[in-house]
């Protein structure tokens, strides 16, 4: 029954309804708390910010890991899908049912039946990840401790698409891609790159690709600044590397030179919006000291300057490329060696280009997210 303005209030205050709640109160200001929080409530809320920064500075722009343990099962948010397993100890566990699942059942064991010598390159990175595990055991966290090329591969591999998963949209093409030998080794590097877009605080955009000319990898533009870059990732094919046949030093050159049309052809997508290109080296150099990246520096240097001296019809597409080099995959069924970076990235800002504005705070941004994204989280969050 709808009550009259003038009757009295159902709360029980006495008052006519219309001065008690059925009042319209538009401007009314929330009052704070009548007394100091108690240091319960302080602490927590100061623990729940520093926790958010500490991930924050460790794993980029991200989204916080969603699991719980329910009923004797762990559970972990993807999207807008639950997983969940009793056996999944550490987030490790989960990555490998991840990625797995991913990839799917049917291609795995299609997979699995073919001779070793004929199988998926990312079959070789998961078997040498078990084989390498083994003689292993878990520590006191639940986790087992690798140094194998494979083993690293694999599980960065399901971390880039759980990246993408949680954060933005993993495509039906991209996994297609990745089971195929042939395009293989170019769609795990664009993976690779949108999980460093992620973590370097992005939004990813799949547009279409309609008309004319060549399209980028994908679009990203910038949460905080809302400037969108066109992202193109190219990955130099060696010899002997991810089911590529042949001596892999047949095909490294000492001056990079090698990538050189690689990179041209990425700067020929000549796209509207600012260009930013990534070129994956793919050789296995480490770097284990100041000099070696000083000298590596120089010549991925000289090889970015010489593209720029080029005649560029609309002017110079690109505000900067990073080049990025992973050993891993050099490793399989080995070590990695202790001490050197297995992982590094160089980025460099074009020094003229036809876009208005300065790339070098976002270039440098860019390069932490490339690296924030190779910090893998071990544990659950309620395990820190």
């Amino acid at each position: 029954m709808k009550q009259g303005r003038n009757s009295i209030c159902s709360c029980g205050s006495g008052k006519k309804f219309k001065r008690c709640h059925g009042q319209f109160k538009g401007n009314e200001v929330l009052t704070p708390y009548p007394r100091p929080l108690p240091p319960e409530i302080i602490s927590q809320i100061e623990e729940h910010y520093s926790k958010q920064f500490m991930h924050k500075e460790k794993h980029g722009g991200v989204k916080e890991i969603i699991s719980v343990e329910f009923n004797g099962q762990r559970v972990v948010a993807t999207g807008n899908k639950l997983n969940y397993s009793p056996e999944w100890k550490v987030f490790p566990d989960f990555l490998n049912h991840f990625l797995c699942d991913e990839l799917g059942a049917g291609w795995g064991n299609s997979q699995i039946a073919l001779d070793v010598q004929d199988r998926h390159p990312i079959m070789h990175w998961r078997n040498s990840m078990i084989a390498s595990q083994q003689n292993t055991s878990r520590d006191e966290k639940g986790l087992i401790g690798s140094r194998d090329g494979g083993a690293h591969s694999w599980i960065r591999l399901a971390y880039d698409l759980y990246l993408i998963r949680q954060n933005s949209e993993l495509r039906k093409k991209i996994l297609k891609r990745l089971r195929d030998e042939v395009s293989f080794q170019g769609a795990r590097f664009e993976v690779a790159v949108a999980g460093m877009m992620l973590a370097a605080g992005y939004v990813l955009d799949y547009s279409p690709e309609v008309g004319p000319g060549k399209h980028p990898e994908f679009f990203a533009k910038n949460r905080e600044t809302g400037i969108t870059l066109a992202v193109e990732a190219k990955s130099k094919r060696r010899n002997g590397l991810m089911g590529f046949k042949g001596s892999p030093k047949d095909t490294i050159s000492d001056d990079y030179s090698d990538v050189r049309k690689l990179l041209i052809d990425a700067l020929n997508k000549d796209t509207a919006e600012p260009l930013l290109v990534f070129i994956e080296l793919n050789i296995p150099m480490h770097l284990s000291s100041q000099q070696d990246a000083k000298d590596i520096g120089e010549k991925l240097r000289a090889l970015w300057d010489k593209c720029q001296e080029m005649e560029w019809k609309n002017g110079f597409p690109a505000i900067g490329i990073l080049f990025y080099n992973d050993c891993a995959p050099w490793y399989i069924n080995k070590d990695l060696p202790v001490g050197k970076s297995a992982i590094w990235a160089m980025g460099f800002k074009a020094k003229q280009t036809r876009h208005s504005f300065d790339p070098e705070g976002l270039l440098t941004r860019i390069g932490e997210g490339c690296m924030q994204r190779t910090n893998i989280p071990l544990e659950f969050p309620e395990q820190r």
